[in-house]
């Protein structure tokens, strides 16, 4: 029986990476891509941009004017939990002939927090969310070397489950959206986790919230 009702155990966190840009062969069907040219809408649908996101056929051939680069996610593996907040400015649009106030909405505005718990190996290895904030210096006892991870600047995707199920029939559902940190909070306490929490806001093109159908095998 297909999953409907989704619970926190089927959330999970990734960061994205990009391929190099694609102008011969056929998309993977399943496999997800960035557009990076679009002409006509035979490859790319209606509706899809230049910089958003599709999910390859198998069929659509590339070519150097609708073009794509492959999208690998890497989980991130501190995080434990994340959250949206969408929201729309209200604007009054009252006339003295009405009897009650009337809105419309403006822009919306999404913020976004991460929490979770810090790994050693992460911050070992530079991949840590504080290496956004903070210079890493890794010191090896056994051999004396020194490793350095200056502060990380590249962009920073998120895709965020809220249900990761590969199973056949199953619906995979996730955001995808290209986010800034803006705040981070590391502390530690007596006899608890030592976890972090953090700020994000959208940059880039709008998030998007994708459902994917999972094929028989």
């Amino acid at each position: 029986m297909a999953i409907d009702r989704l619970i926190g155990a089927d959330a999970l966190l990734t960061t994205l990476s990009f391929g190099t840009t694609l102008t011969s062969g056929t998309a993977a069907k399943g496999s997800l891509y960035k557009i990076v040219a679009k002409s006509g809408d035979t490859v790319f649908p209606a509706g899809f941009e230049v910089g958003g996101f599709w999910v390859g056929d198998g069929a659509a051939t590339f070519s150097a004017t609708n073009s794509a680069s492959l999208v690998t996610a890497s989980t991130v593996a501190e995080v434990s939990s994340f959250s949206f907040d969408i929201s729309a400015d209200e604007i009054e649009v009252t006339v003295l002939n009405d009897d009650q106030k009337k809105y419309r909405i403006g822009k919306k505005d999404v913020s976004g927090s991460i929490e979770g718990i810090t790994f050693v190996s992460s911050l070992a290895n530079g991949t840590s969310l504080a290496n956004r904030f903070f210079p890493l210096v890794n010191y090896n006892g056994k051999t004396g070397n020194s490793t350095r991870h200056e502060v990380e600047t590249s962009d920073l995707f998120i895709k965020a489950y809220l249900q990761k199920d590969n199973s056949a029939g199953e619906t995979l559902v996730y955001a995808l959206a290209q986010i800034q940190i803006t705040s981070y909070n590391l502390g530690a306490a007596v006899a608890d986790a030592q976890s972090f929490t953090a700020n994000v806001r959208l940059i880039g093109k709008d998030m998007e919230l994708f459902t994917e159908t999972v094929p028989a095998s």
